[in-house]
């Protein structure tokens, strides 16, 4: 079975692994001058899937829609990753895209910290190196119909093997940890832990008085 695996990722061209890599960061990056400039066109898709997100969340759903949701949302993107290879360019595009509207939402949220702590969260650390693969796999599938080879439809079926077989068991993975993160925070929220039953304003008029 590993031996199935590495076989698989040995088809990779790490180069462009890495590129696409670059082509995210250079996409955060931009994302903070996009928010700084408050350039609308670019931010309106972005704060329009996490206003909707945030919306949901206010509901209260479900362990299960939660991880429905995700998953389903993140295993289509990155389907569409590999099939804009077909585009040729939009793969490239597509990864610096990914980039800033990851930034946007982090930077809108939290400010710069937030575009470093991102990196640090557990289903992030599977979420981005399958993203990074699937605009690869579109990289790869772009060159070999501009080279205009007899391999597209290989390279093709390869890269949707590798969606199947490592890119949604990540994502999997990955939508599991986010919705069992999510719906922890969410059960704090309803029941909040403190050292007090008084709400904190009050806390501190009572330290006031005291006083």
């Amino acid at each position: 079975m590993t031996n199935h695996y590495h076989t698989l990722l040995s088809q990779i061209d790490f180069n462009l692994f890495l590129l696409s890599a670059g082509l995210f960061f250079a996409g955060l990056i931009f994302s903070i001058i996009v928010v700084k400039r408050d350039i609308t066109f670019l931010l309106r898709y972005p704060l329009w899937i996490w206003n909707k997100l945030k919306a949901l969340l206010q509901k209260q759903p479900s362990f299960l829609k939660l991880f429905l949701l995700i998953f389903f949302f993140n295993s289509c993107s990155l389907l569409f990753n590999i099939i804009s290879g077909f585009g040729v360019a939009l793969p490239y595009l597509f990864a610096f895209i990914t980039g800033m509207n990851v930034g946007i939402i982090g930077y809108k949220e939290g400010g710069i910290k937030a575009l470093f702590v991102m990196f640090f969260v557990p289903h992030a650390i599977l979420e981005l190196p399958a993203a990074w693969l699937s605009t690869t796999l579109g990289m790869q599938l772009g060159r070999e119909l501009l080279i205009k080879t007899s391999n597209t439809g290989d390279v093709f079926i390869l890269s949707l093997t590798i969606y199947l077989q490592i890119i949604i068991p990540l994502l999997l993975t990955a939508a599991l940890i986010e919705s069992a993160l999510i719906h922890f925070s969410l059960k704090k929220l309803q029941h909040p832990a403190s050292f007090s039953d008084e709400p904190f304003e009050t806390q501190k008029q009572n330290n006031g008085n005291q006083q």
